[in-house]
């Protein structure tokens, strides 16, 4: 009896560290944040206004995104991060971000983008990144490399460039935010070859009216 009750307890001993080994090995990755991979974009980019969405939350007036002259901004003196919500109504095939900045000072360093088909379940679609000093007006792209499906887009601004060098969460200078997608026509919003898609040199801010609605 002896012998049987410790050949017992070594069972279940060992099945009690293969329980905490499979946990171990479960819990780093539930802990990370979660994100999606995009798909390959096989068409040409074209673009999709800010000022043209359907509705923008986050910040503090972010109608002065929308403009579309370069010349306003979201100008904020709160604690940072920075959260806008975009929404565009319908589910775009999103394959990147434009954000202009007239000037360096304030303008948005360390992000994170989100993307939701519900408004409700938010997915990372890129690492976190960080866009780079200007002295003067620049616009950086945030590719996704591919395109995502998604109807919102969640972007979280961290922190903002203090100088060239530093950086700080007290104050943010937004002027515009663009959207590119594949292979759709934003005007219209019906799918296009890739010999028809013009590559814009230009934001939409430049090339088309700014009554647009």
């Amino acid at each position: 009896m002896k012998v049987i009750y410790t050949v017992k307890i070594r069972f279940e001993y060992n099945l009690i560290l293969r329980f905490l080994f499979l946990l171990c090995l479960l819990i780093p990755i539930r802990s990370r944040p979660q994100s999606i991979s995009p798909q390959p974009c096989s068409q040409d980019k074209s673009w999709i206004a800010r000022w043209t969405l359907a509705s923008v939350s986050g910040g503090i007036a972010p109608s002065k995104m929308c403009d579309g002259d370069k010349t306003t901004c979201e100008d904020i003196n709160t604690p940072g991060p920075w959260v806008y919500t975009f929404d565009f109504g319908i589910i775009r095939h999103l394959s990147g971000i434009k954000v202009y900045s007239n000037s360096g000072l304030y303008s948005p360093h360390a992000y994170q983008v989100f993307v939701s088909q519900d408004n409700l379940t938010f997915t990372q679609v890129t690492l976190p990144g960080t866009l780079p000093y200007a002295p003067g007006s620049n616009e950086n792209t945030i590719d996704f490399n591919g395109f995502v499906d998604a109807q919102y887009v969640r972007i979280v601004i961290t922190d903002a460039f203090q100088s060239s060098s530093a950086f700080n969460n007290a104050r943010l200078r937004l002027w515009e935010v663009n959207f590119i997608q594949c292979g759709v026509d934003p005007l219209i919003a019906k799918p296009i070859t890739p010999g028809a898609v013009v590559t814009p040199a230009l934001s939409c801010a430049d090339a088309i009216s700014k009554d647009i609605q």
